[in-house]
């Protein structure tokens, strides 16, 4: 069975929507009407897969290879059977202030983040989060785990749209100078209250600033997204 954990579900929705009409405008795939940037995202992530091509009609289809995936996806009742992803996510407190930083890629250009990574299979978590950290902020600290975070973002239509579980780890004993950029983005020190004022952030981060005071072990939130 094709299951790649990097087609989000917005792109499955897509692939299926092809399998079934076989021809389709950029408007008639916008079904749960994301914000025209965040959808051409996801369908400029599948042209890139050489998933999906338009017609000479100007019409999005189905190419071979996309076909093939659509064959694994109408074999499966239930739809692609996914799992969650998992994430660490790091809260550095110096200086008297969080390191917060601001992605500078797509998706969520713009937005401001704590630092995460996608846990790496065979790898130990906090040796994963540790070097990710060192070669991000140039700094060097002590993970410690203080809980998890998981979280279920719904579309307007009641369509799962991400199932993510993010474990929060604190750096303790930080040690070296803070470099303010990285190849994907900035990072900055603020305070708390600089920080959940923020227009633009990708998470929660309320609800993280909450599992990291509390040490609370696992807390589970719903959501609603417009633009994912």
């Amino acid at each position: 069975m094709f299951d790649d954990p990097e087609i989000h579900p917005v792109q499955w929705q897509i692939i299926q929507s092809l399998r079934i009409e076989r021809t389709e405008t950029f408007s008639a795939l916008n079904k749960d009407k994301l914000a025209n940037d965040w959808f051409s995202f996801h369908i400029r992530r599948l042209k890139k897969l050489h998933i999906i091509e338009k017609n000479e009609n100007g019409l999005y289809m189905l190419t071979e290879k996309g076909k093939t995936i659509s064959l694994a996806l109408n074999q499966q009742v239930t739809g692609v059977r996914k799992q969650p992803k998992v994430s660490a996510l790091v809260i550095c407190f110096i200086q008297k202030k969080f390191l917060i930083q601001q992605r500078l890629v797509e998706p969520f250009y713009g937005y401001y983040e704590f630092m995460t990574e996608r846990t790496i299979w065979g790898l130990p978590t906090t040796e994963c989060i540790t070097e990710t950290f060192r070669m991000e902020t140039g700094l060097e600290a002590v993970m410690v785990c203080k809980g998890l975070d998981h979280k279920i973002d719904y579309s307007v239509n009641k369509t799962v749209m991400d199932d993510k579980y993010f474990i929060i780890f604190e750096a303790t004993e930080v040690k070296g100078k803070l470099q303010n950029e990285f190849p994907e983005g900035k990072n900055f020190l603020m305070t708390k209250e600089e920080i959940l004022v923020l227009e633009k952030t990708h998470f929660d981060l309320a609800n993280i600033f909450t599992i990291y005071e509390t040490n609370t072990v696992l807390r589970e939130i719903e959501g609603f997204v417009k633009n994912y």
